[in-house]
């Protein structure tokens, strides 16, 4: 067998799609929920539950606040859509200032989705101990809860 291909190469981008609720203090750092949107390896599954998801939590959220349900938050929630590895490292690159403006991301990836048939592994990241967050500390209670 025998091909050829001619291809260029250069600066490209990994575009995003952003939404955000915004929060009564502008000065808090935001909330950040995340999720990507392609789906290379395991179908729909990999990563359309979680924009799906996402979606609806914006979409919930946003009624809520904009009824009166639900008071208007006082960080901003921002909802930000990219491509899976490099999507979130690209618009951080791109925006640094970024950095310090996000109190916590949330990064919703394969919900619903058979853990075990899928071959996933179940991460927990925490912060640094140069940086340390009572986030840590509360997302660990609800993972030690829920197992």
């Amino acid at each position: 067998m025998h091909s050829e291909v001619e291809v260029e190469t250069g600066p490209g981008e990994y575009p995003e799609v952003r939404a955000e609720i915004p929060g009564t203090d502008p000065s808090l750092p935001a909330i950040l929920v995340y999720a990507h949107d392609n789906s290379r390896n395991t179908g729909g599954a990999n990563n359309l539950t979680g924009v799906g998801c996402t979606l609806e939590v914006a979409r919930l959220l946003s009624s809520l606040v904009s009824t009166g349900t639900l008071p208007r938050p006082r960080r901003t929630i921002r909802f930000m859509w990219g491509s899976e590895h490099y999507g979130i490292t690209y618009h951080f690159h791109e925006h640094p200032e970024d950095l310090q403006r996000i109190l916590a991301m949330i990064n919703i990836d394969m919900i619903g989705y058979d853990q075990q048939s899928s071959g996933a592994v179940f991460h927990l990241y925490r912060s640094p101990n140069s940086n340390p967050s009572f986030l840590d500390d509360a997302v660990q209670a609800f993972i030690d809860k829920s197992a």
